[in-house]
């Protein structure tokens, strides 16, 4: 009979299997400790790197824009400077244009004047001798035109049949006619014309007609042909806008040589 020695482990006691027991939970927990802590750490960075890419590409964009802004602004500043060369310019142009206007507007009301009496006397001098009668409407500066041209005409010396003012305007138009009684004759004729294109370089319009019957017959007039001269308004352009120019009014001076109008009949040369 063969005996053997066997050693039986002692049966653990409720104590220690308790123990066990809550070693291997505490282990299950820690673990799931871990796994949880590993994952919202993944989480966490996986989050900072798509900030961190969030940032970048906004510091990009942002210095794209900062760049781009900086070109636009060294780009405005000379289109900047030429257009406040533009608009001076402009600014300039347009007190040019004013003050133009408002010399031609000078110019329209001013009264009418004889700038160049000498050249005008030596242009009429071949034509001394010449007949003229000369009527003026009663209005300041049409009688002082008038007392301009016969005070010409009277050093020339032309020969005066007639000089008178007038208020009846009918038979007037405005600058100042210069007819002659007989188209044919030539020397009358010349003396008129030459006349009326001193004046118009002088800037005094005229108008060249022929007289008839009813100017000697209202005027009395000789019966043989004379340059008649009558000075009526100056003519006035309509400025735009419709507005009304200026009238001259009374006591209004001109510059220049000009003699009053003789009692009718009297020769400037006596």
């Amino acid at each position: 009979m063969i005996i053997t020695s066997m050693h039986i482990a002692p049966t653990p006691t409720a104590n220690q299997a308790n123990a066990s027991t809550s070693a291997v939970v505490e282990q299950g927990s820690l673990f799931n400790k871990i796994v949880d802590t590993e994952t919202r750490v993944r989480a966490a960075e996986a989050w900072s790197n798509s900030l961190n890419n969030w940032v970048i590409g906004l510091g990009v964009a942002y210095l794209v824009i900062t760049a781009a802004f900086v070109a636009a602004s060294l780009m405005a500043i000379p289109a900047g400077n030429k257009l406040r060369a533009d608009e001076k310019s402009l600014s300039e142009l347009r007190i040019e244009q004013e003050r133009q206007r408002t010399l031609q507007l000078w110019k329209d009301v001013a009264p009418r004047e004889i700038s160049d009496q000498s050249g005008m006397l030596q242009a009429l001098r071949p034509f001394r001798g010449t007949k003229f009668a000369i009527f003026a409407l009663a209005d300041v500066e049409a009688s002082q035109t008038g007392e301009q041209i016969y005070a010409v005409l009277g050093d020339v010396p032309w020969e005066l049949v007639k000089a008178e003012k007038t208020i009846d305007d009918i038979r007037f138009m405005n600058g100042v006619l210069i007819q002659t009684g007989d188209v044919t004759d030539r020397a009358l004729n010349g003396a008129a014309d030459t006349l009326a294109a001193e004046l118009e370089r002088n800037n005094i319009k005229t108008i060249r007609i022929a007289y008839n019957e009813n100017d000697v017959r209202v005027y009395g007039l000789p019966p043989e042909p004379i340059v008649l001269i009558k000075v009526g308004f100056k003519p006035f352009p309509q400025p735009p806008g419709g507005l009304e120019p200026t009238p001259i009014e009374k006591g209004t001076t001109m510059r220049g040589n000009r003699r009053r109008f003789p009692a009718s009949g009297v020769s400037p040369n006596k």
